[in-house]
């Protein structure tokens, strides 16, 4: 029976990512596209073009000014070549007393690899996670294990969540560590896999400076990224990377960095209908998929956690250290789940779950038969558009000092006011549910 590598801790998986204590230094690097590349090798325009919006991803991330140059001394040289396979290759120098620096990177693509034909890349495919890949090597990065794109999981990963999931850097399906998680999407009547297109949680962790103590990149993020109120998914902005604009990315493999203002998640327009759900045989191979219909999404804010949306698992992460405050469901059932910071979750016509954690949340369900989660320390939440007989109080019982009946609970806690009724828990914790009266909520509490 094939078994599966252990798992291993986030900081030994950052160590394993980081090949190299070389960085590079400054805030301009230059880049160059080889005219010299063998004959029908040559990176066309649509190449460059993808090209250059990986570089933009890595200057929003980084800070990084990334300009364009002629000819072959450039910091970052692109190099198309035929028949030698992609490669990195690095060159550093150290100065007296200093870690190395990097001063060149020559990044070259086969392009006899279908995956690496032009007419072949799209957000979410082979060819453009390949790019990402790349160039993180030409950041320095290295592979979760010692292994290549020749690899298979249960031969040759070193760890149990060595997968696609956390970095571009895996060679691994994401299904393959027993999860289930699936990366299939429907396009055009055909089950597609889909990729990365951006960075993934565990690489900007592995780039971002004092995250983890030990072997790490050590870049400070840029600052100046997204840090107005912006709005991910549908509705965006014209001045938003379309990576994150999903009428362009239809199938969103994404981890959002943002640097400030009060943003929100937004996925009215995720109408994805049908999931491919993976099977495993005894011996954690996998066995085959199904097609079947798709009625739930998960939409979670919390850094470093991962959303399930378009009929995908864990295709949308919120990086560690950025702060998404609001979200907008979908027309499926879904759990959303809030921050420590103050959010507005808003539910559309399904059946909802929402959990605003702690901080001031606001709370507006939909059409559906929608449940509203409150506990201790989740401080002062208001519910919108609460309809009585159809939602549900989900009332965590750490709230209590002792059990209590429905009715105890509302005559100690309730207080009617003229727009709702408000339950004072004592300790901070106040949850307002407007448009509501006392009598009418007993039936509608269930203790968890």
């Amino acid at each position: 029976m094939a078994s599966y590598p252990p798992k291993i801790s986030q900081q030994d998986f950052i160590n394993k990512l980081i090949g190299t204590d070389a960085h590079w230094d400054g805030t301009e690097l230059s880049f160059s596209f080889n005219s010299k590349s063998a004959p029908g090798a040559k990176l066309d325009s649509t190449y460059r073009g993808w090209i250059k919006s990986v570089l933009d991803q890595m200057h929003d991330l980084l800070g990084f000014d990334f300009v364009q140059t002629r000819g072959t001394g450039a910091d970052f040289l692109f190099d198309g070549v035929d028949g030698t396979g992609n490669r990195v290759l690095t060159s550093d120098i150290t100065p007296n007393g200093q870690l190395p620096q990097f001063y060149r990177a020559e990044v070259q693509f086969d392009t006899s690899w279908t995956a690496n034909q032009s007419s072949n890349l799209d957000y979410g495919s082979y060819g453009y996670w390949l790019i990402i890949h790349n160039v993180l090597h030409a950041f320095g990065f290295d592979h979760p294990g010692n292994n290549d794109v020749t690899a298979s999981y249960f031969a040759d990963a070193e760890q149990k969540n060595d997968t696609r999931k956390l970095t571009v850097m895996s060679f691994f399906d994401v299904e393959m560590d027993g999860s289930g998680t699936s990366h299939w999407f429907k396009e055009d009547g055909n089950w597609v896999k889909k990729y990365a297109s951006t960075p993934m949680v565990f690489d900007l962790l592995a780039l971002k400076k004092s995250d983890f103590g030990g072997h790490f990149a050590g870049y400070d993020f840029n600052s100046d990224t997204r840090k107005g109120n912006d709005v991910y998914g549908y509705h965006v902005a014209a001045k938003l990377d379309d990576v994150f604009d999903f009428k362009v990315n239809h199938a969103p493999i994404v981890t959002i960095y943002d640097a400030g203002g009060r943003d929100t998640l937004d996925l009215s327009g995720d109408n994805v209908s049908v999931r491919r759900v993976v099977h495993y045989n005894p011996d954690h191979t996998i066995a085959g998929y199904t097609e079947t219909a798709r009625t739930t999404s998960l939409i979670d804010l919390r850094p470093g956690k991962f959303s399930s949306t378009h009929g995908m698992d864990d295709n949308i992460a919120i990086a560690f250290r950025t702060r998404i405050e609001n979200a907008i469901g979908t027309k499926f059932d879904d759990w959303m789940v809030g921050n420590n910071w103050n959010n507005r979750l808003t539910g559309q016509k399904g059946n909802d779950l929402l959990d605003g954690k702690k901080g001031n949340d606001v709370l507006k369900g939909g059409g559906g038969d929608d449940r509203f989660v409150f506990a201790k320390n989740y401080d002062h939440d208001t519910i919108i558009g609460f309809r009585d007989d159809h939602d549900v109080l989900l009332l965590n019982d750490n709230l209590l000092k002792n059990p209590m009946s429905k009715s105890k609970l509302l005559k100690t806690f309730a207080e009617q006011h003229k727009d709702g009724v408000v339950l004072d828990f004592g300790h901070g914790d106040v949850l307002k549910i407007k448009g509501i009266e006392i009598a009418q909520l007993k039936d509608d509490i269930y203790f968890v």
